[in-house]
């Protein structure tokens, strides 16, 4: 869906399923591209070890969503707004909680 809509989408798990999160980071870093993850791990690197993020991280908490809907939901909320870099973004079924990232 975001492909279809124009954005230029690297899927991690199918280009490479077996790199750790500081890598996949430091690849969105070095490509500025957003992260976009269900895995809650991604916090810790950023606010607990202090890895560079400012590209961006976007953290969907959507469990309740049914799993048919969940491309189209994402797809939804990311192409609703454009100020995604620079913020840790936490969005579950009703929110969206945004964080600036720390600069280092």
């Amino acid at each position: 869906m975001l492909q279809a809509a124009g954005h230029s989408v690297t899927y991690a798990a199918e280009e490479s399923p077996r790199a750790e999160d500081a890598d996949l980071l430091a690849r969105a870093m070095l490509e500025d591209r957003v992260v976009i993850t269900l895995d809650t791990d991604f916090g810790d690197l950023v606010y607990l070890v202090g890895r560079p993020a400012s590209c961006g991280i976007v953290l969907f908490r959507i469990a309740r969503v049914p799993a048919a809907e969940r491309p189209g939901f994402i797809a939804n909320v990311l192409i609703g707004r454009a100020d995604w870099p620079g913020h840790f973004s936490v969005i579950d079924e009703h929110n969206i909680r945004r964080r600036s990232l720390p600069h280092i």
